[in-house]
C-alpha cells in the first residue's frame, strides 16, 4: 500500500521512467531483467539538470544545422573529399545562396537555440507537469 501510494504522488516521474525504460529496452534489445539499461536510466537521472539542457540544446542545434545541409543537398554519408569538385561546387553555391539568408547563417554559423533559452523552456513544461499533478 505505502509503494503505491509513493509511485501516485510521483505518477509525472513514474510514467516518465517507465517510458525511457521502454525506450532503453528497444535500443539495447534486451528484456527487464538486463541491467544495462537501468544503469543508463540512472545515470540520466543522476546527472545534473544543467548537463542534460546543454546535450539537448547542442542535439537541437547539431540538427538545424544537418537539416541545412540537407536542403542544399549535401550527402551526410560521404566525406566532402569523396564529392567530384563538380559537385562539391554545386553543393557550396547552393549553400552560400542559402546563408545569404539571416536565419540560415545563424542556424549555421553560430547556435539559434541557446541554453538559457531550452533551460527556461523545459522548467516551465517541468513546472507546469508538477503542478498539474498535484491538482489531480
Amino acid at each position: 500500500m505505502q509503494l503505491d501510494q509513493v509511485i501516485n504522488n510521483n505518477l509525472p516521474l513514474a510514467n516518465l521512467y517507465t517510458y525511457t525504460l521502454e525506450k532503453l529496452l528497444n535500443k539495447y534489445n534486451v528484456n527487464i531483467d538486463n541491467a544495462i539499461p537501468h544503469r543508463e536510466l540512472h545515470h540520466i537521472i543522476s546527472q545534473p539538470f544543467q548537463v542534460g539542457v546543454e546535450q539537448l540544446t547542442a542535439s537541437m542545434n547539431d540538427r538545424l544545422r544537418a537539416d541545412l545541409l540537407d536542403s542544399v543537398g549535401y550527402p551526410n554519408n560521404k566525406h566532402p573529399q569523396m564529392l567530384s569538385k563538380l559537385e562539391r561546387d554545386k553543393i557550396l553555391l547552393k549553400l552560400e545562396k542559402s546563408l545569404r539568408l539571416s536565419g540560415n547563417h545563424e542556424i549555421f554559423m553560430g547556435n539559434p537555440w541557446s541554453i538559457s533559452e531550452v533551460e527556461h523552456g523545459l522548467k516551465l513544461s517541468i513546472k507546469e507537469i508538477l503542478e498539474c499533478s498535484r491538482i489531480n
